[in-house]
């Protein structure tokens, strides 16, 4: 089911929910400080998963995460400013 919105805190708690069905933790610790790859354990795998989701579930139709800016997340923070930015494109 596609979410179409921009309001910020819809988006974010959306995006957190799609990291934890995908990492497998509680969406308490998808803090916007969290490291992706040392506190959560995202691996390359989870990364290409994560961004097919948010592009399923989160864009609008016809957006996409450019494939750079995925690679250099480091946080929490960058994922959901990358969803924020894509969203109001």
């Amino acid at each position: 089911m596609r979410l179409v919105t921009t309001n910020k805190i819809q988006l974010e708690q959306r995006t957190k929910e799609i990291l934890a069905s995908v990492l497998l933790f509680d969406e308490a610790q998808f803090t916007p400080d969290a490291a992706l790859e040392d506190d959560l354990g995202m691996d390359s795998l989870d990364r290409i998963e994560i961004v097919m989701k948010l592009e399923e579930e989160l864009l609008p139709a016809g957006t996409g995460i450019d494939e750079e800016e995925a690679d250099a997340w480091k946080t929490v923070g960058q994922v959901f400013a990358t969803v924020q930015k894509v969203a109001h494109q």
